[in-house]
């Protein structure tokens, strides 16, 4: 896209209502500096800082985590330019072989999702966290029929869970704003505190654990 092309000849405000959305992100990218050259930059700079022992600590830099896999060649910086905004997409992504990352977010290519109405195809770029944690799990693009499977569990350390639990409850004892949970429609409530329960089950679901939403009333997926 060229820029030029759609701004308003008399220098006011450019007419965006025709472009594609995929053009205006890329162009929102490159405008606030989120660019594959950019973050290449950033990379080979950053682990070399890193290597001499530098404290980077007080530096400010969302991406920060990803640096030091696209400086070891492991992360195509386009991928983290593409998916800059959403860090759980792109941790998902990350995980992959760079031939697969190429793939699906350079090329474009789309790869089949189960939805509500069937299976369809999709580019990774335009799914939804919940569509990618089900069609891509451990670096690998899961078939349709395996996307209705929950992956197994995480181990769990009973003595850590324990000791969690006994720090939780302790928490709870300590504020008595904090001791009532009130689900309201597909809103959660603790104390004071307001919280979607799609964005818990999200949460939960990124971290392994299997949630059946038929089982709290009034909670739909996320389309």
């Amino acid at each position: 896209m060229n820029w030029t092309d759609i701004a308003n000849p008399q220098g006011g405000v450019p007419d965006l209502s025709q472009v594609p959305t995929h053009d205006l992100k890329r162009e929102l990218a490159a405008a606030i500096g989120i660019t594959a050259k950019g973050i290449a930059r950033v990379a080979v700079i950053w682990a070399e800082l890193t290597r001499r022992g530098e404290d980077l600590s007080g530096i400010q830099f969302a991406l920060r985590d990803y640096m030091g896999a696209v400086a070891r060649g492991e992360l195509l910086p386009e991928v983290v330019a593409t998916l800059a905004g959403r860090v759980r997409v792109l941790s998902a992504v990350a995980a992959m072989p760079t031939s697969e990352q190429r793939r699906l977010l350079i090329d474009g290519e789309a790869i089949e999702i189960v939805t509500p109405g069937g299976v369809a195809r999709k580019r990774v770029a335009d799914m939804t966290f919940a569509e990618v944690s089900r069609a891509i799990r451990n670096g690998k693009v899961v078939a349709p029929d395996g996307q209705s499977k929950q992956p197994p569990r995480p181990p769990v350390d009973r003595d850590e869970a324990d000791a969690a639990s006994k720090r939780a409850a302790a928490k709870v004892r300590g504020s008595r704003a904090a001791r009532r949970i009130t689900i309201d429609g597909d809103v959660a409530w603790v104390g004071v505190s307001r919280a979607s329960v799609c964005d818990i089950i999200a949460a939960l679901e990124e971290a392994g654990w299997s949630v059946t939403r038929a089982d709290i009333p009034g909670v739909r997926g996320r389309s």
